[in-house]
């Protein structure tokens, strides 16, 4: 044992002195033997016993102090929060049993990623402390998760997929587990389940009670605004953060309590309800939901993404909002209910696709997205009985119940020609669709024999598809004409078809490039000839030519995209007016013509 600085002296003192009196005779008053020296030839002097023997530099009997170990900074922030009274020594004692047992199941997990999402969670709350933000309100529900992670983990129980909703024994909140981040507190889901209690004939008012009065012991209160934090980081930098729309629900969950519990019991969901209220009105930074837009509020749903404008999470804080400050009178709900409303107007077009919804500007909501949002502001119309709820709640119901039709608006069909060259490869068919949908262009011959089935996501408004001329095995189609019809799929399955009254009409290239007209000049350092000859071809774009005379080649080979094309020649005009051209295009169709019968007449007497 090393004791304490102090204590040190008096401790050598004694136990010297006790050595010394070890040696004393047994019985009082008995002669003292000396003791024989180890060298004869010395005189040695008899001890006296009263005084401790005097060696030249005694040991210390001390071992050297261990240097102390780094405290955990997790069990740090329990003491201090013990120190400062914020927690009774029993939550301590909790606290400290839950993190050891929570290291011991990291230790034993069966598998690897029961031990990574347990380690997860501990190293959450170890950075939480080293940051100085696992504060006394924050402990409860941070191990709360901890416990959770650890007990469905550490267990037998099958490993639960990603975003699982879990219950916990003795708990009536919901926990979901996240591949990589452990079984997780949510605030959401428990709000979401506490409300669910007080719907229908028959409100389950004991159970959503003690939802409520559990999630009244995880909150974090700041200058009267209650909020409820996530305490794992989601697409975003570390925990905590919070999320607007599990305080609109806490809201909901609150204000539902109070009109359902005895006038006695009232005042305490009226007071929870109020200090959710006030979230509304404070900036992520400080604590709160609302991030400036225009003229009012928008309500986020990651305090750590501010800017971030998601319409379900703004909507809910709305309608809660509003509800609240009609069944209350309370004036702050409906001044944060007129901020949110006064950003969300201007703001709408951005959400609103003409044919569905966006999740977030840019972001097309999924179907489930865009239900929930249709019913939120289904809500809202009837409360509130604004037009812009309304009209809204009219929009979002159509996209939803009308099924998609399909209008052919422009077809180019003039022809389709071989070999692939960039020029008409493909028969375009411009259509019109009232709303995004999965299309289908089938080409069927003039037997109704179908030849090709083409599919494409189509979006609302003007959009293009294009048959190559190929079949579905791959090989050209015949020369002909052929008929083509769309079926269209919407979101929800329903089908339409439209037939395309224009036929399309598919040719190979059998003609070959022709010259017209020739005209040959000297070159400009009089050495040489150009020639250049306007040529016929409309079936290919590329083409290419040569100058010969008697078989021998006076040219290099010249390819162009169509027009006319030029020679440059290093000899004199009589001989080349000598020349026969020869011609041929992509499809390999070819000509061969003497000059002289396409040679512009001159009347150059010289």
């Amino acid at each position: 044992m090393i004791l304490p600085r102090a204590a040190t002296c008096s401790a050598l003192v004694t136990l010297a002195v006790a050595a010394v009196m070890s040696i004393l005779p047994a019985t009082a008053g008995a002669a003292s033997t000396p003791v024989a020296p180890t060298d004869p030839t010395q005189p040695t002097q008899p001890a006296d016993p009263t005084q401790p023997a005097e060696p030249t530099q005694p040991a210390d009997p001390t071992p050297p102090a261990k240097p102390a170990k780094p405290k955990d900074p997790v069990l740090a922030a329990i003491a201090a929060a013990l120190d400062a009274k914020a927690i009774t020594p029993a939550k301590a004692v909790a606290y400290r049993t839950t993190w050891r047992s929570s290291a011991r199941s990291e230790r034993t997990a069966r598998a690897g990623a029961r031990r990574a999402n347990i380690h997860a969670v501990r190293a959450y709350a170890t950075t939480l402390a080293r940051r100085r933000g696992l504060t006394p309100q924050r402990l409860e529900p941070v191990f709360l998760t901890i416990r959770a992670t650890a007990t469905i983990l550490g267990s037998h129980r099958r490993m639960p997929h990603h975003e699982q909703e879990l219950r916990l024994p003795g708990e009536p909140l919901v926990f979901t587990f996240y591949s990589g981040r452990g079984v997780q507190f949510q605030p959401f889901e428990s709000f979401k389940l506490g409300t669910s209690y007080l719907a229908g004939a028959t409100p389950r008012v004991g159970a959503a009670r003690r939802v409520a009065d559990r999630m009244l012991e995880l909150g974090t209160t700041t200058n009267g605004a209650t909020t409820w934090e996530f305490f794992f980081p989601f697409g975003g930098p570390a925990a905590p953060w919070r999320s607007a729309i599990a305080q609109a629900l806490g809201l909901r969950l609150y204000s539902g309590l109070a009109q359902n519990v005895p006038d006695d019991q009232r005042a305490r969901y009226i007071a929870a309800a109020d200090s959710i209220v006030k979230s509304f009105s404070r900036a992520p930074s400080a604590g709160g939901v609302a991030s400036p837009q225009g003229d009012g509020s928008f309500y986020v749903m990651y305090s750590f993404s501010s800017r971030q404008r998601i319409l379900n999470g703004h909507l809910e804080s709305l309608l809660n909002l509003y509800r609240y400050s009609l069944d209350t009178g309370s004036t702050e709900a409906q001044e944060a209910y007129d901020r949110g409303y006064a950003a969300l107007v201007p703001l709408m077009p951005r959400f609103d696709r003409g044919d569905w919804s966006n999740y977030q500007p840019g972001q097309e909501a999924e179907r489930e997205y865009h239900e929930f949002m249709t019913t939120q502001f289904a809500y809202l119309a009837r409360e509130t009985r604004d037009p812009f709820f309304i009209d809204y709640a009219r929009r979002f119901r159509i996209y939803l119940e009308e099924p998609a039709s399909l209008g052919v608006r422009v077809v180019l069909l003039p022809s389709l020609v071989r070999p692939k060259d960039g020029y008409r490869d493909t028969i375009p068919v411009r259509f019109e669709v009232n709303k995004a949908a999965r299309v289908t262009l089938i080409v069927s011959d003039t037997n109704g024999r179908e030849q090709r089935r083409i599919t494409s996501s189509a979006r609302r408004g003007i959009n293009t598809m294009y048959w190559d001329g190929r079949t579905s095995a791959g090989r050209d189609a015949l020369d002909g004409t052929y008929q083509g019809r769309f079926s269209t799929v919407d979101r929800f399955g329903r089908r339409s078809a439209t037939t395309i009254n224009q036929q399309f009409i598919v040719e190979h290239d059998t003609q070959p490039p022709i010259p017209i007209l020739a005209t040959l000049t000297p070159t400009a350092d009089g050495t040489g000839t150009q020639v250049t000859i306007n040529v016929e071809e409309t079936s290919s774009r590329w083409y290419e030519g040569q100058l010969f005379i008697a078989g021998t080649a006076i040219s290099e080979v010249v390819r162009v995209k169509s027009g006319p094309i030029t020679f440059i020649v290093p000899r004199p005009r009589a001989e080349v007016e000598t020349a026969t051209v020869r011609l041929v295009d992509n499809s390999g169709n070819s000509s061969s013509t003497a000059l002289a019968d396409v040679l512009l007449p001159t009347t150059d007497s010289g």
